[in-house]
């Protein structure tokens, strides 16, 4: 993996090398990165109040790599359906598990209820598999967006080969690679 900081300051445009990110067969198609940075923060007595930029980037692809790449791009986004279904699992959790608790401790019920069991290890074992679907996910990803300010931008690309080739073109811009000068 390498991970390549730009001067976007300038404004000299990023040059992506004309093949799949993931492969290197011929690019058909695009996958995003994008990432979400705070531009201003002010604390007030009462509130705070900050202004956030969004920062986004197509890549190529191939069409193979495609699907593995927009699902990623589903999971980080901030939308409404992914809202929808972090508010369900909220609301799953609470019901399922936090009320049930809280009404065994006020009526005085043993909490070993099987039932209760088997519906808290249901939920605990649906939160494990989607955490690590998500991480799972996410490490399929080859172009992500480590870091970004109003200067600088992070990328990590996970293909060295075209990573090679990304700092060929973008020579001008790149300021750091893999920590080193």
């Amino acid at each position: 993996m390498a991970v390549l900081r730009l001067d976007i300051s300038k404004r000299q445009g990023i040059y992506w090398p004309k093949k799949c990110a993931v492969c290197g067969a011929e690019a058909t198609s695009e996958g995003k990165a994008a990432c979400s940075i705070v531009t201003k923060l002010q604390y007030r007595l009462i509130y705070w109040s900050w202004t956030r930029r969004r920062i986004s980037m197509s890549y190529p692809l191939c069409m193979k790599h495609r699907l593995i790449c927009f699902l990623p791009s589903l999971v980080s986004e901030r939308n409404l359906f992914n809202l929808g279904v972090g508010f369900l699992a909220v609301l799953s959790f609470v019901f399922g598990v936090l009320v049930p608790l809280a009404s065994c401790i006020i009526v005085h019920k043993p909490i070993m209820n099987p039932q209760f069991v088997i519906r808290c290890s249901f939920l605990f074992g649906l939160g494990i598999v989607a955490i690590l679907g998500i991480v799972a996910i996410q490490r399929l990803v080859p172009v992500k967006i480590k870091d970004a300010n109003e200067a600088m931008i992070t990328l990590n690309i996970s293909n060295r080969t075209y990573a090679d080739e990304f700092i060929m073109l973008n020579r001008a811009s790149i300021v750091d690679v893999d920590g080193g000068t």
